[in-house]
């Protein structure tokens, strides 16, 4: 009696051990998957580029105006949703003191048609700087509850897209204009003109107001929506009177 009982506690160990060791196995065979799925992932949003190698430049999808676990940018009630390109641009003039390897830079936006997979380019080429960035909506969002359906009907961008300071490359310190994108619409087209564009807020409905620098002065521009016809344009002053 005593044999079998020992027997059967032997056994019992070896069947523990086995199974620790299958368990184990599936584990590591789960893990290995998932980490080959998550790379799979991230090189299919991925495009790194053979670039010019005087500039050393990398391309690749999410940039800033995504986030980092979910790439797509999605434009509520439009069934279309936005993939930024971003730029890497190696510093040739890196210091100790400045610390800085790289430029990152949004130099263009994929819109996907989220029904059919179809997309297309917001804009041509990769020679710019995207800064500010608003979405316009059916309803102000001030005045709409939380959680409550408001489809976009237009995206407004600060481009810098060309070299205004000509020292050879469209970047943010360029002059940045006002664009803008209407889902559905292919590209995005030139709205204002301006040195800089500092904010972009729906402030109504009906309505969106743009703080502009034009070199000069800042100005404040209201737009009414959705024609983005110019309602009013005013100066704003500079320094308090005196």
């Amino acid at each position: 009696m005593g044999e079998e009982s020992g027997f059967f506690r032997v056994l019992g160990r070896i069947n523990a051990v086995l199974f620790t060791l299958t368990v184990s196995v599936v584990l590591l065979i789960a893990l290995v998957a998932g980490y080959t799925m998550f790379a799979g992932t991230r090189q299919a949003y991925r495009e790194t580029a053979a670039q010019n190698p005087q500039t050393d430049e990398t391309l690749e999808f999410g940039g800033t105006l995504s986030a980092i676990e979910d790439p797509y940018t999605t434009l509520d009630g439009t069934g279309e949703a936005m993939l930024v390109l971003h730029t890497d641009v190696q510093n040739p003039y890196r210091t100790f003191s400045s610390g800085r390897a790289s430029t990152e830079t949004d130099v263009n936006v994929l819109v996907l048609d989220l029904a059919s997979g179809r997309s297309h380019w917001m804009f041509r080429g990769t020679k710019r700087c995207i800064g500010e960035f608003a979405t316009v909506r059916a309803k102000s969002p001030d005045t709409v509850p939380q959680g409550a359906p408001n489809p976009v009907t237009a995206v407004l961008l600060g481009v810098a897209g060309r070299d205004s300071n000509g020292d050879g490359n469209a970047v943010c310190r360029d002059d940045q204009s006002l664009y803008l994108y209407r889902p559905g619409g292919g590209v995005a087209k030139l709205l204002l003109a301006a040195k800089s564009i500092s904010a972009i807020h729906q402030t109504a409905d009906d309505r969106v107001l743009v703080n502009y620098y034009d070199s000069r002065t800042l100005h404040v521009r209201i737009y009414s929506t959705p024609d983005f016809r110019t309602v009013s344009d005013e100066i704003i002053a500079s320094t308090p009177p005196s």
